[in-house]
């Protein structure tokens, strides 16, 4: 799939993917901070939501392939991950983990890789939502065993990211 290329990042603007190639988020955006911090949400109703290599890998290329100089730009980028999730669904349960499964598009050396990445870089927090109540709404990150200090990132606007055959 071909994307149309954007030259510069904009900050505080939500992406929508809309290209199924975005498995891992259902949106992102980028903070301007220092290093910069790229935010993916991710809606979700089971208790676990862990992700592999091969869907990580798939993610970074597309924004290599959306992005121009995305290479140098996310060398020193900051990662996270918001989970998003009903107050009524069972919450869940740690740190959601990169699985490193046998895939023909991922080598297993490159899936070890990635899942290092996920396990040291990419801080993940938790949203719980509960109906009419998005201001009773708390965000609490999940701490591996290399816990990192809560954030709290906002945004406005939103750009579709779409895709041409």
């Amino acid at each position: 799939m071909e994307y149309h290329t954007n030259s510069t990042i904009k900050h505080r603007l939500l992406c929508i993917p809309a290209v199924g190639e975005f498995l891992l988020v259902d949106g992102f955006f980028f903070v301007d901070s220092n290093p910069m911090t790229l935010v993916g949400l991710r809606m979700t109703t089971a208790r676990g939501h862990h992700t592999t290599a091969s869907t990580v890998r798939q993610f970074t290329e597309c924004l290599a392939a959306y992005f121009n100089g995305w290479e140098e730009l996310s060398r020193d980028m900051s990662w996270e991950i918001i989970y998003v999730q009903h107050a009524d669904r069972t919450p869940m349960n740690g740190w959601q983990r990169c699985d490193v499964v046998n895939s023909d598009s991922v080598s297993d050396d490159e899936s070890r890789e990635i899942a290092g990445f996920w396990r040291e870089k990419m801080h993940q927090y938790q949203v719980s939502i509960s109906s009419g109540a998005l201001e009773e709404t708390q965000l609490s990150e999940v701490r591996n065993s290399h816990g990192n200090g809560k954030r709290n990132w906002g945004g406005k606007g939103a750009v579709l990211i779409s895709g041409k055959k």
